[in-house]
């Protein structure tokens, strides 16, 4: 099936070409609708079948609720053909409505079914409905009648109503008939025909001329048409202009030069346009649609196309071209936009008909960006010249600017590139003996992927490195073929480009026979070198490391020498080589994932937009770009930073208790606690290549938020024994990427009362689980859950020093130590997915502070506020450690954890209330800075981080 819509509202427009062939005894249709909205067609809708049963159908109308009313805007070709084993006629329908609801059906174009233009019902004659019709084209069948259970009504007025309440009618304002295969058509007085009629009426808000060529109808009244007319150009005497015109056979007859049809529609059975010797015309905004031959042109004659759309060739049993190019010295131009849709498979659904078809010598077809031609392109003759002239100025452009070739062209001798042409793979060149690629221009050969995955089958080079051998467009050329580029400098001499986005490793390219002159010949990712044997073959192939990329291939750097992003005096080459190394790992791992390397250097942030003709400037930047991403910036190198800062913050939360139990009784006290902060990691460049200037950062917000029971018994006067019940929701964001965790955390500890100081010792366990999501340049994204355990001990001591009336001043040190053991993470088999190894991390640090206390007596309690300021110093763990990544197949690589920053302070503030009745609140707040921290390859800070909590409680 072409195009199956199932579900409600929407709306289809098709200009190119959707179609269905199928040979089996099953239901054909090109489009099959349930509840659309609009279906518009200003191109070709069709299906073809050869099986002893069943249906086939341009576009099926299935059952609808008649909550939707549906509109059919034909302004192309819709046609439906099945064609039994025996040659016999079956059911061919150009609409099929079974029980559907159109609401409107507008046919500006050609309606065709080998049985029924149009059928209006099911297999159970069940009526469809069709709320109003209008013809102002051609409605044709192959059978005894045209339509079933539809009315058609003569012109009345000059203006279709879309609120027609007579169902089932179709109001003719064009041509209605029936053809056998031996070209006798034959009109009936109830399809309404005018023929020699020209009449003007408003169309969807536009005023045309719908114009229909005389007849003569046979004098018996068996409705056989024995004569036609045709309309008639000649050097300029006429312009049509919002006309639909409508014949049989040469409907447009051309001759002479300075003749234009602008606006318009030309409807034909065949041969919708004659352009006679020596004859000009161009089409500006016009659809020219024929069952057969859309155009015919005969010899120096010269035709363009503006933003026009020619549509034909269906008469699969002589094999019709859409265009026929007949005689010598033709001119064909496809520009702006232009469109040329046809190649059919023939009624045997095996050969397809070409599409612009030429029986002559010295004829030029020449076809612009923007415009398409929807199928195969013939020649025979001498000299025959193709040009595909898109656009030169911007090799990037999109859309307009780039042609894309999908479908085999043969027997041209020479064909011209201009801009940025594509040939795709599956499609072939035949019969050329010269290419000439002009200055600024490129021609892009997409290969085939010709891996069967069976490693029986696979060829090994030299160097045991396993090669495969694709095919392009140019191997079956046939004869000598000699591809010359034009222009002397280097960076833009005319160049062919191989779409090497598929090719493993390496392949080798048939080039038997080809040959080349002033001809740059490239790879079009950055990564891949060529090496040209000419006459024989070409090999393609990847670079194994950073320093085999051939980068010699890039001239020039913008970034290069930019006082904006200087690079530093003295960077180390400790980055850069990790980088190679995860280049290293997916080049040795499997093709997929270095064919999605070089999609993704190539292409936009969120992958779309593939670019084959991406600088390699360019894309060594994204290369860049994404091998730090992986190494400075993937999720699972900041999880163990989360568990550090969360362990410590239920340490904290003991350490900086100062509420004493009762002897012999419990104090317990519940919160909650909120930590915001986050790091900026700088790395420097070291200008590689003239492309890897300035700096990297890596920035990461870092939030925790967590509640807490905190326990405390009075073992004796002097000792104090406690719980500590806590968790933790964390998250670290990056630019591109995220990890969320949630932590437990289970602390036991004692606090010792010698006069006026307080020690403290404990220890604590915290597991936590996190879901890590990792995007990259390129669209790429990548998830896993994994887990880490945390295990924490510390000693504290706090000395309180009177200095004054209820005024204390006091010291007080943290000695720490924390180890934490975090699980491997496996983000599956996508593309680039990355594999990690477990991996522990330890700590061990000192926080020193003094706080200035001030004590509050009143009536029922106490109240103490004190503010203060603390120093902390990672004495070990604080330098960078790696984490061991690796890609599926491929080679170790490391994966960056940032060194810390060794020195930080702290500003204290906190608020304490005990009362009498045993009811005890305290609430704190805490801003840490650090001091940037710099090593050899990068620097670290802090965006400053806050830490506020919050606890009430009870001492029994």
């Amino acid at each position: 099936m072409g195009v199956a819509h199932t579900g409600k509202n929407g709306e289809i427009k098709n200009i190119g070409m959707i179609f269905e062939t199928s040979s089996g005894n099953n239901m054909s249709h090109g489009v099959s609708i349930k509840d659309l909205d609009i279906l518009k067609n200003d191109g070709i809708i069709y299906s073809i079948k050869k099986s002893p049963g069943n249906i086939s159908s341009g576009v099926t109308y299935n059952y609808s609720d008649n909550s939707i009313e549906q509109k059919i805007l034909n302004n192309g070709i819709i046609f439906g053909i099945n064609n039994g084993t025996n040659n016999e006629k079956l059911s061919g329908y150009g609409i099929y409505n079974q029980k559907g609801n159109i609401h409107n059906l507008l046919n500006k174009g050609i309606i065709f079914g080998n049985e029924y233009a149009i059928k209006n019902s099911d297999f159970y004659s069940n009526s469809g409905e069709i709320g109003s019709g209008a013809n102002y084209g051609l409605l044709v069948s192959g059978g005894d009648r045209v339509t079933e259970n539809i009315t058609f009504a003569g012109t009345e007025n000059n203006t279709v109503k879309d609120d027609n309440n007579n169902k089932n009618i179709i109001t003719n304002y064009g041509l209605v008939f029936t053809v056998d295969e031996d070209r006798v058509y034959t009109s009936k007085d109830e399809y309404k025909n005018s023929f020699g009629t020209e009449k003007k009426l408003t169309v969807e808000g536009t005023e045309y001329t719908v114009a229909n060529v005389g007849a003569t109808l046979a004098e018996d009244g068996n409705g056989k048409i024995e004569s036609y007319d045709s309309f008639k150009l000649e050097s300029g005497d006429k312009q049509y202009d919002k006309y639909i015109l409508n014949g049989i056979e040469k409907t447009l007859v051309v001759k002479g030069t300075g003749n234009t049809v602008s606006s318009s529609v030309i409807n034909g059975y065949d041969e919708a346009v004659e352009m006679e010797a020596s004859s000009g015309l161009t089409l500006k905004d016009t659809k020219v649609n024929s069952y057969g031959t859309a155009i015919t042109m005969a010899g120096n004659s010269e035709l363009t196309l503006e933003n026009s759309i020619a549509n034909g060739g269906a008469l699969g049993a002589k094999e019709l071209p859409t265009i026929n190019i007949l005689g010598d010295r033709n001119k064909l131009v496809l520009e702006k936009n232009s469109i040329v849709n046809g190649n059919y498979k023939d009624k045997d659904v095996k050969n397809l008909s070409p599409i612009i078809k030429i029986e002559g010598s010295n004829n030029v077809v020449t076809i612009h960006g923007g415009s398409a031609v929807n199928g195969k392109m013939e020649a025979s003759g001498d000299n025959n010249m193709l040009n595909f002239f898109g656009n030169s100025e911007n090799m990037r452009a999109a859309g307009t600017g780039k042609i894309n070739v999908l479908h085999d062209i043969s027997g041209f001798d020479n064909i011209g590139i201009k801009g940025n042409v594509t040939l795709f793979e599956g499609m072939s060149v035949s019969g050329a003996s010269s290419i000439t690629i002009a200055e600024n221009s490129a021609l892009n050969l997409r290969l085939s992927n010709t891996s069967s995955g069976n490693l029986d089958d696979a060829e090994f080079d030299e160097d045991k490195e396993l090669i495969f051998r694709p095919t392009h467009a140019l191997e079956n050329n046939g004869e000598k073929l000699t591809i010359t580029g034009e222009g002397n400098d280097k960076n833009t001499v005319g160049k062919i480009n191989f779409v090497t986005d598929n090719i493993g490793k390496r392949v080798k390219l048939n080039m038997k026979d080809i040959y080349i002159k002033n001809l740059h010949i490239k790879a079009s990712s950055a990564i891949d070198s060529a090496r040209f044997e000419e006459g024989k073959e070409l090999v393609l192939s990847a670079g194994t490391s950073l320093e085999d990329l051939h980068l010699d291939k890039i001239y020039n750097s913008d970034a290069s020498g930019n006082p904006d992003n200087p690079k530093p005096e003295k960077p180390s080459k400790k980055r850069y080589n990790s980088l190679n190394n995860i280049y290293k790992g997916i080049y040795g791992s499997t093709d997929g994932n270095l064919n999605a390397l070089r999609v993704l250097i190539a292409s936009d942030d969120l992958g779309n937009n593939y670019d084959e003709n991406m600088r390699d400037e360019e894309q060594f930047k994204n290369l860049m770009r994404y091998l730090n991403s992986v190494y400075t910036e993937t999720p699972y190198s900041f999880s163990s930073e989360l568990s550090r800062r969360s362990a410590g913050m239920f340490r904290d939360i003991v350490t900086e208790n100062e509420f004493r139990p009762n002897l012999n009784n419990w104090l317990i006290m519940g919160g909650l606690t909120h930590a915001d902060g986050g790091t900026k990691d700088t790395y420097y460049g070291r200008n590689y290549h003239g492309v890897d200037t300035g700096t990297s950062d890596t920035d990461a917000d870092m939030k925790l938020t967590g509640a807490y029971m905190l326990a405390k018994y009075g073992y004796s006067e002097n000792t104090s024994l406690g719980l500590t019940l806590g968790g933790n929701k964390s998250e670290a964001k990056l630019d591109m990427s995220k990890v969320k965790g949630n932590s437990g955390y289970l602390g036991a500890f004692a606090e010792n009362y010698r006069g006026n100081l307080t020690l403290k010792a404990g220890a604590g366990v915290q597991y936590s689980e996190y879901d890590a999501d990792r995007r990259t340049m390129g669209g790429h994204s990548y998830s896993d859950k994994y887990s880490d355990m945390t295990y924490d001990i510390y000693l504290n001591g706090r000395y309180s020093h009177n200095i004054g009336k209820d005024l204390f001043l006091e010291p007080y040190a943290t000695l720490s130590y924390t180890y934490v053991d975090q699980d491997g993470a496996n983000e599956g088999s996508k593309a680039l997915a990355i594999e990690t190894d477990s991996k522990s991390f330890d700590y061990t640090v000192v926080k020193a502070g003094v706080d200035l206390k001030k004590v509050i007596p009143h009536e029922k309690g106490k109240s103490t506020v004190s503010a203060g300021v603390s120093y902390t110093r990672i004495f070990d763990g604080a330098d960078e450690e790696y984490i061991t990544g690796k890609f599926e197949g491929g080679s170790d690589f490391d994966i960056l954890v940032a060194h810390k920053n060794e020195h930080s302070i702290g500003l204290n503030a906190k608020y304490a209330l005990e009362l009498e009745n045993g009811v005890i609140f305290d609430v704190k707040g805490t801003y840490s800075v650090e001091r940037d921290s710099h090593n050899q390859s990068g620097k670290n800070r802090t965006k400053g981080e806050w830490i506020v909590g919050a606890g009430i409680g009870y001492k029994f």
